[in-house]
């Protein structure tokens, strides 16, 4: 890693910190994971992290640059996105009060669409699906669509069973489906109803389940109604009706991510 230059300290986690560094003129992101102190398991969650990444080939996916280990720490180096992340996007919409374009929410969407289809095919569930973890490039010219980059797979697990079924609970709040709510097994369809949050999030402005205490949010997730997206885009073809299959409470009534495309 000594190849690597900090610039700066850019985020910071339960297990370690995310940090800018150069080498020559090129930026990307290092993740230090601190591993003294933790349980083997977690030290091997953590060099699973770099393994994924490493066999990872997509344009809408983070790309591994390195990855390195000692007794103390993990360091995994991937491509830098120069244009922030989706809540981001999301927050400086939300301020100014100026919806997206359905151009750009569908040219968001189809991208992490894309990037999902393609972990699953290598029967990997991603399983912690956010707006903060779809990091985007900034767009070449003033009305082009950001290109997407997933990245985060921290606790992305390999599916080694045709039956794909995890039975961990991970994940934020916000994006847990029903059924991981209830504590029942989950699979790819859990990564679906994530993808229909973050789309009803770009439409909305706002994450459709919400509530100020986790018990609240988990009934309001597993029993409460799709809310309806904004009137605007309720005449846009078929839409209305991809939200509310992506979000259906019952993991079987979810496309699956390749039906969408």
């Amino acid at each position: 890693m000594d190849s690597f230059q900090r610039v700066k300290v850019i985020g910071k986690g339960s297990f370690g910190a995310a940090v800018l560094v150069r080498r020559n003129t090129q930026l990307f992101v290092m993740k230090e994971v601190t591993l003294t102190g933790l349980a083997q398991k977690e030290k091997d969650e953590a060099a699973h992290e770099a393994a994924v990444l490493q066999k990872l080939d997509h344009p809408n996916i983070i790309r591994y640059v390195d990855s390195g280990m000692s007794s103390t720490k993990l360091w995994i180096v991937m491509d830098y996105a120069t244009g922030g992340d989706l809540d981001d996007l999301v927050q400086k919409h939300k301020r100014s009060k100026d919806y997206m374009s359905i151009e750009l929410v569908l040219g968001l969407f189809v991208q992490i669409c894309s990037a999902i289809k393609y972990i699953h095919e290598l029967k990997i569930l991603h399983r912690d699906l956010k707006s903060k973890n779809v990091f985007l490039d900034k767009p070449t010219t003033s009305d082009s669509i950001p290109q997407v980059k997933l990245g985060d797979f921290g606790i992305a697990k390999v599916l080694d069973c045709t039956q794909a079924y995890a039975k961990t609970q991970i994940g934020t709040p916000y994006y847990l489906s029903p059924e991981i709510c209830k504590d029942r097994p989950y699979s790819y369809r859990a990564d679906s109803w994530a993808l229909g949050i973050i789309l009803f999030e770009c439409l909305a402005l706002h994450v459709p389940f919400d509530a100020n205490n986790l018990k609240t949010l988990i009934t309001k997730i597993t029993s409460h109604p799709t809310p309806a997206i904004p009137v605007q885009y309720q005449s846009v073809d078929g839409l209305r009706e991809l939200v509310n299959s992506l979000l259906a409470k019952e993991p079987g009534r979810r496309p699956l991510v390749q039906e969408v495309l």
